[in-house]
């Protein structure tokens, strides 16, 4: 958020009542930039992530709000000023994860704001993930279902959070699920809900259960629900599932928004989310359909459950499965189980989950994409992540039942959730039916794979002859008559690029500085030595190599590949 020195005063006047302010309301932001200082106390600034300071704040608990200060500063060189509200409230929230020691918590300002680009809300919430010795189980799943175009998946990012002027560790901020133009686009006053299955009874909020599925559901929003607004949901619900019954396809898709179901039932099932059956699956209603999200929860996910207290989910309702990247999981969900029924479902689901491979195996591995999700992700806060440790918040400690024995290191921790995501990943796509739809299968035996590469083709192949190379059709994005070296083809799943052998760099040898030719063409920037020898690729990267930059291995060497 910007603010221009024309109409500062009216801004001001307009913040002093609500209690909220911005630099030009009386806060100096330090020559330095480091440091923020609003009524006479300095507030320093990051340097790789947001920081949240709640301040004169006491008693905290989980069942009301206490008054407090809050003031958001971005990390050193954002590009967001900062917010600061004499006016806040704060209170614990969550569940399980409430009785932890590491505490999440609920803010609300005292009018809506715009914090960090999220769009104007009043509530945000601050998730601890002290359950998840990674921190970014969540953080992963809302960016997911955000890349493939889930609708209202709320905004997050890792901040570091402070109260009373004491660090409190690596946070996730996140948007609250709630109504509005900036949050979920409904209208209440119009019919519109969101739904969610719950497995409690919560004061304040309203519940009943669905008259075909027995699903118990609680209203987020409208919240403070009035009799006729109950009775309109439960209509709806009401509809829905007699559509689901009626073993007709055409009254489903009547009824739901099939293309939004898939992606959620897609996010839900790659992550393996442990509480899909019993806690922060959310369905909306929006101009009289209902549709899948917004998703939530995912500190308990990809892997991150006891084995004990969770036996089904990593063994099976019979103990048919060896590990917890098996099983298919969500169709336990009623509306689920019953549209995994429909052929046509099936099949819109399997074409979507072929079509998302690039997204999905870019989380954990680097592709033609760039860097994995989790590596960028985790480079990105790694001060934040570090300053987490540091504060006491050990990622080798089991803090409650419900997660994993967690490994003895953070790195280990987060192999494990990589691993875990490529080989849930590779069950997926088996136990559909798509693993040979993903790569296509190369006819000729001179063909392979290497990485996001396919190696072998020869100078003189044509677009038009490409398909007769592989089992199965593929797709060439080829702009002339032959196929060049990186162009790209898609069978349906992952994309791959092309490169057709010869001698790029037309120094009589097909050699590593060739393949460092076609690594800076498809990926980013090289570096030789002053012999014109191999150092080092910059894989992802448009500007010049920066210290410490990953080594590639060298694609051939004198004619010969290595």
């Amino acid at each position: 958020m910007r603010i221009g020195k024309r109409g500062a005063l009216l801004l001001l006047a307009v913040c002093l009542l609500g209690g909220l302010l911005f630099p030009s309301a009386g806060a100096v932001v330090s020559a330095a930039e480091d440091t923020f200082v609003f009524q006479g106390r300095s507030y320093r600034r990051s340097e790789d992530v947001p920081a949240i300071y709640i301040e004169n704040v006491n008693g905290l608990n989980v069942t009301s709000y206490v008054s407090c200060t809050v003031v958001a500063v971005d990390a050193i060189g954002g590009e967001y000023d900062p917010v600061a509200d004499t006016n806040a409230t704060v209170r614990i929230r969550g569940n399980s994860t409430s009785s932890g020691p590491k505490k999440p918590y609920n803010i609300k300002f005292s009018s809506k704001t715009n914090l960090f680009g999220m769009g104007k809300g009043k509530k945000y919430c601050l998730i601890a993930n002290l359950y998840d010795p990674t921190l970014i189980r969540n953080h992963a799943a809302f960016d997911f279902a955000r890349d493939i175009g889930l609708k209202y998946t709320p905004d997050s990012m890792l901040v570091d959070v402070y109260f009373n002027g004491v660090y409190g560790g690596c946070y996730q901020l996140c948007e609250a699920i709630s109504d509005g133009s900036g949050r979920v686009d409904i209208d209440v006053d119009d019919g519109d809900f969101i739904i969610e299955r719950d497995a409690r009874d919560d004061p304040g909020r309203t519940y009943f259960n669905s008259p075909y599925c027995n699903i118990h559901y609680g209203i987020n929003e409208p919240d403070d629900t009035t009799p006729a607004q109950l009775r309109a949901v439960q209509q709806k619900v009401r509809e829905a599932e007699e559509a689901l019954v009626s073993n007709s396809y055409d009254r489903v898709c009547e009824q739901f928004d099939i293309p939004s179901l898939v992606d959620e039932y897609i996010v839900l099932e790659l992550f393996k989310n442990v509480d899909v059956d019993c806690a922060s699956t959310r369905f909306y209603c929006k101009d009289g359909k209902i549709y899948g999200g917004p998703v939530w929860d995912f500190d308990l996910s990809s892997g991150n459950c006891d084995l004990g207290y969770y036996y089904t989910y990593n063994f099976g309702f019979a103990g048919e499965y060896t590990d917890s990247v098996e099983g298919i999981w969500v169709d336990q969900y009623p509306w689920f189980g019953i549209l995994l029924g429909f052929t046509e479902f099936r099949d819109a689901l399997c074409e979507r989950y072929l079509a998302l491979q690039d997204i999905i195996v870019n989380l954990y591995d680097d592709t033609l994409r760039g860097q994995n999700y989790i590596d960028r992700t985790i480079s990105a806060a790694s001060g934040s992540i570090a300053r987490n440790w540091q504060a006491g918040w050990d990622p080798w400690i089991k803090y409650e039942i419900y997660m994993r024995i967690p490994d003895a290191t953070y790195e280990q921790n987060v192999e494990y959730f990589r691993d875990w995501l490529r080989r849930r990943n590779d069950w997926l796509l088996a136990e559909w039916g798509l693993t040979d739809r993903v790569s296509p299968r190369p006819i000729d035996p001179s063909l392979s794979y290497d990485g996001e590469y396919l190696v072998g083709l020869s100078p003189e192949t044509s677009v038009a002859s490409l398909s007769s190379l592989f089992s199965s059709r593929v797709v060439c994005d080829a702009e002339g008559a032959l196929v060049a070296t990186g162009d790209r083809i898609n069978g349906g799943g992952r994309t791959y690029a092309l490169v057709v052998s010869g001698d790029l760099s037309r120094d009589g040898r097909v050699n590593v500085v060739d393949y460092l030719l076609l690594r800076r063409a498809l990926s980013g920037d090289y570096a030789l030595d002053d012999r014109g020898e191999y150092l080092a690729a910059c894989v992802g990267y448009s500007e010049p190599c920066p210290d410490g930059v990953r080594r590639v291995r060298a694609y051939c060497r004198d004619g010969e590949p290595l």
